[in-house]
């Protein structure tokens, strides 16, 4: 049986005035391109075998295919129609898919006159967050019968953010015009400095000292040191020599320490990586904060919808990557086929605490998934032994103590489970310290139970704990295994610790509020912690902490001050999670040059503040840097392309492309020790599209991405010898808008090229930001190249 498909389809030959078009009215906008016009899962025929349904296409000028199939009891059919969508005078923009801030460009668009008559037409293009050359906004263009034409565009990126770009054209009796957006991205030089501090709840800093009793009457000086406890005084630098439409100061204030955590969320919400241990901590650290996210009222947070919709899509890519034993794949099947691959145990543990979060804060998890996932976890020592063979006791007993306390947060009865795994393991100095927390967690599900062992593991715990007079933090010295397997790190440990104290000791602790300051005290300059990992069980360890030991209800006014300009008073009374933000754009900043930043609090309660500077250098160019990788980028043509193609200027020094012609593009990185989970990432320049050769249409060429390593070496130790010999290094590829991505868990000293084909499709003058090449879990270990220009022409 065939399906039979009929569609009514307006013809585009007859003239402007047959068509019924008046060139006195406003002029539509097209600003709708879905690709999918219509998906309608279930229609039903009448009597005579006919479907009817009206579909209102999107503003795409161009031609659909039509599928439609038909199905009885006894027999199915198929069919195919295409639609085509025109206009009498069509206007085709092709912008890049992207611009850097400080790019210029020309911008094309394509004038089609589908009449039998010439056309006289007016262009036009307007833009926000992007500036439209005067000499090109507008244009006549005389375009024959059937014919079309180029018109070209001079713009130029002007502020980060979404640039919206709107294409119009008009002649007698037809007219068409477009919208379109696309994003500019903060420049590759852009800082940002943030300080954090407290005035606690009897109104003094928590640096100064305690506040002694008050007299009824004070004397001048008692006034002035009253005045000094209750205000924070922070001297402001104006920056020099930067785009006064870039950021700015930004001060934030909260009555809780979750504004502290604003940069953290950030940073998991923005991640770029997408492996399913980053996924997965991004689910958890957003899961977190779910309900409190009235708290971070900054404008790079997501709303509530967009959270649901991320998460989402987050899991819904891990699902995919789930084996059938249950576990889950670091990026998916892998490439390499030359021996039997299971999933990481690792990976699939964290995954595993991620579903079980979902859960918790009731979001849905699939049955079939959830049911695999803990039979791989009831089975963990044997899943260990699949892929770590030769790891060491210690390294098992983290694996399974994790495995441990998911399935206690599952609702599975570990609790003796774990005391007898604890017993047969080889005592105190075979655990980590990641692995007592998660113990101690498991425990505590049978506390009367397992009191000994718990107290047990708290004082071991306790005795390796650095206490200093207002912060207390635990340093282990982790082993290459432990980076590789666990993700070690001493934030991360930190944080599980102090979870976990909480856990068993709610507030009776006196360890826990200092381990809450030495985190919040560990913070990078950027606000957050070093990787996904530290991100995600800081948010989790920091969280537990605050809903137990914020007990105070807040009652008080705050007065800001940037020099002699005042910025409002802010008043908080009763509990609330709400941050207030205010902001001095940079030009107000640059105007008041170098001054004081006064913050003066009145009233009982405690205050939490973040003052924070950002800011871009007029000069979009850097150096190289190496702290433990050496990055360089070199482009040339493809593969039998003739050389002048691309070139590089050394007198400009500026690399110059042809328009249309296809680039190879080449990063070769060298790092002296072993590197564990390695990124590469390329930022391209807004005139080059990566071509993915796994898309079909894409032409195969001799540049298609690959990495190639410079030596190898054999054996049987992971840590001292290589596996065997693999002509490409990198175990995934990600070829992206404006980046290229690689990416290997463990990465032996030696010399690194990754490789991959471009084309120039858009013509212009591009700022091209440094390649980097970062440790994951450990980012102050990283490497870039210096940034560069390419003229494309």
């Amino acid at each position: 049986s065939r399906a039979s498909l009929e569609t009514d389809e307006k013809k585009s030959e007859a003239s402007p005035e047959d068509m019924g078009l008046d060139d006195d009215g406003p002029i539509a906008v097209r600003k709708n391109f879905n690709p999918l016009a219509c998906f309608a899962p279930m229609v039903l025929t009448d009597a005579k075998g006919e479907a009817k349904f009206e579909i209102a296409l999107p503003d795409n000028l161009t031609s659909y295919r039509v599928w439609a199939t038909a199905a009885t009891e006894q027999m199915f059919g198929f069919g195919e129609e295409s639609i085509k969508v025109s206009l009498p005078l069509m206007l085709r923009p092709s912008p890049p898919r992207f611009l850097n801030f400080g790019d210029k460009c020309m911008v094309s668009a394509v004038l089609q006159n589908q009449t039998n008559k010439s056309l006289v037409a007016m262009v036009a293009a307007r833009a926000t967050n992007a500036k439209v050359d005067n000499e090109t906004a507008a244009a006549k263009v005389t375009l024959q019968p059937l014919q079309r034409g180029l018109v070209l565009f001079g713009m130029s990126a002007e502020e980060c953010g979404i640039a919206r770009m709107q294409f119009v054209t008009s002649t007698r009796g037809a007219s068409d015009a477009a919208e379109v957006s696309l994003p500019v991205y903060t420049p590759a030089t852009s800082e940002g400095f943030a300080t954090y501090g407290s005035v606690d709840i009897d109104g003094h800093d928590t640096d100064l000292p305690p506040k002694e009793e008050e007299e009824p009457d004070l004397t001048a000086e008692e006034k002035e040191v009253e005045l000094k406890r209750q205000l924070v005084v922070q001297p402001i630098k104006a920056p020099k020599d930067v785009w006064p439409q870039f950021g700015g100061l930004e001060i934030s204030t909260s009555t809780t320490q979750l504004q502290h955590l604003t940069d953290a969320v950030i940073a998991l919400h923005d991640y770029t990586f997408e492996c399913s241990e980053q996924l997965a901590s991004r689910v958890i650290g957003l899961l977190s904060v779910r309900d409190v996210l009235k708290a971070f009222k900054s404008p790079k947070l997501p709303n509530a919808a967009d959270l649901k919709s991320s998460m989402s899509k987050w899991l819904e890519k891990l699902y995919k990557r789930q084996h059938r034993n249950g576990g889950f794949w670091t990026w998916g099947p892998p490439m390499f086929y030359g021996r039997i691959y299971y999933p990481s145990p690792y990976t699939t543990i964290h995954a595993c605490l991620c579903l079980s979060m979902c859960e918790e804060m009731k979001f849905p998890v699939k049955s079939n998934v959830k049911r695999a996932a803990l039979t791989y976890l009831r089975n963990i020592e044997a899943r260990v032994r699949e892929v770590y063979w030769y790891c060491s006791q210690k390294t098992m007993n983290g694996l399974v103590s994790y495995a441990l306390y998911v399935r206690a947060r599952w609702g599975d009865p570990v609790g003796a489970e774990a005391a007898k795994y604890f017993k047969k393991s080889g005592g105190l100095k075979e655990f980590s310290t990641d692995a007592k927390c998660r113990l101690l967690v498991a425990l505590s599900l049978e506390k009367k139970e397992q009191k000994a062992t718990i107290a047990k593991i708290k004082k071991s715990l306790e005795k390796h704990v650095t206490e200093e007079a207002d912060t207390a933090y635990f340093t282990e010295a982790y082993t290459e295994e432990g980076r590789h397997i666990m993700l070690q790190s001493n934030r991360k440990s930190d944080a599980i610790l102090l979870e976990a104290l909480v856990a068993v000791d709610r507030t009776k602790n006196v360890l826990s509020p200092k381990l809450c300051k030495g985190l919040l005290k560990h913070k990078l300059r950027s606000g957050g912690w070093g990787s996904t990992q530290e991100n995600c069980f800081v948010l989790l360890g920091l969280l537990r902490y605050f809903r137990e030991y914020e007990k105070h209800v807040p009652d008080f006014k705050v007065s800001l001050w940037y020099g002699n300009l005042f910025g409002g008073v802010q008043e908080w009374k009763g509990r609330t999670t709400e941050t207030k933000q205010a902001l001095i754009p940079m030009r107000g900043v640059m105007a008041l040059g170098d001054n004081n930043f006064m913050l003066h609090k009145e009233g009982k309660g405690r205050l939490y503040y973040r003052i924070g500077m950002n800011y871009a250098p007029k000069s979009l160019f850097v150096k190289a840097s190496n702290y433990g990788f050496l990055v360089s980028r070199k482009y040339a043509p493809a593969a039998r392309d003739p050389k002048d193609n691309v070139q590089f200027d050394a007198e400009a020094k500026v690399w110059r492309a042809k328009l249309g012609e296809k680039v190879k593009v080449t990063i070769t990185m060298t790092t002296t020790a072993k590197r564990f989970h390695v990124a590469l990432v390329d930022f391209l320049p807004a005139g080059l599209e990566p071509l993915n050769p796994a898309l079909k249409g894409t032409p195969k060429t001799e540049d298609d991405a690959t990495g190639n390593q410079a030596r190898s070496r054999g054996g049987w130790n992971p840590y001292r010898y290589r596996f065997y010999s693999r002509k490409y290094w990198p175990e995934h590829i990600n070829l992206r808008d404006e980046r290229a991505e690689a990416f290997r868990s463990l990465l032996w000293p030696g010399v690194y090229e990754f490789t991959y084909t471009a084309r120039a499709t858009t013509a212009g003058e591009f700022v091209v930001p440094p390649a980097k090449a970062e440790e994951m879990y450990s980012p102050e270990n990283f490497g870039r190249s210096s940034s560069e220009r390419m003229i494309i022409a």
